[in-house]
């Protein structure tokens, strides 16, 4: 690698999330404005989509930190590789929080409540638990799709970030 790809590379490794989260958001607020709702499979690819430029960005970021410190020249360098570093560590936090917030609202819709007409006692307890397919794929799935993409991310990123020289 020569210093001009280096430097693409850093450039790249600075760009990459934020070109990423521009997209998520324009993609997200198209989603909603054409479609009026905004459902768990959506949201995981929003995710999805925010983590692949934060891999990038770690990647490109590694290629050029592994070229500088053979330079000698890492402020830049290591500012990318730091900047995608903590952006991952908050992407997976994120994640973990709304893949957690998914599966509670998932597991709840599992439970069907009778309807309370008036009858006395009221009994709050009085509830069955049934397997719905449609819920499983439609709000547990996502949610467990987010985990795996939140502990392999991360994983990703490390890796990304710590190259060796080429």
């Amino acid at each position: 690698m020569n210093e001009k790809k280096a430097r693409n590379s850093l450039a790249y490794g600075f760009a990459s999330p934020i070109a990423g989260a521009a997209l998520g958001v324009i993609l997200g607020l198209a989603i909603y404005d054409i479609f009026d709702t905004f459902e768990q499979w959506t949201v995981a690819i929003l995710i999805a989509l925010l983590g692949i430029s934060i891999w990038i960005g770690a990647n490109k970021s590694g290629e050029a930190l592994a070229y500088f410190k053979k330079s000698g020249e890492l402020s830049a360098a290591k500012g990318a590789a730091n900047l995608n570093s903590i952006l991952a560590i908050v992407w997976m936090a994120i994640s973990f929080f709304v893949s957690f917030t998914m599966a509670m609202g998932a597991v709840n819709s599992f439970v069907e409540r009778p309807d309370y007409d008036g009858r006395e006692p009221y009994n709050p307890a009085d509830y069955t638990v049934a397997f719905d397919s449609t819920i499983f794929v439609g709000e547990f799935l996502p949610a467990v799709v987010i985990v795996a993409m939140a502990m392999f991310g991360f994983v990703f990123q490390l890796v990304a970030t710590s190259k060796d020289e080429d």
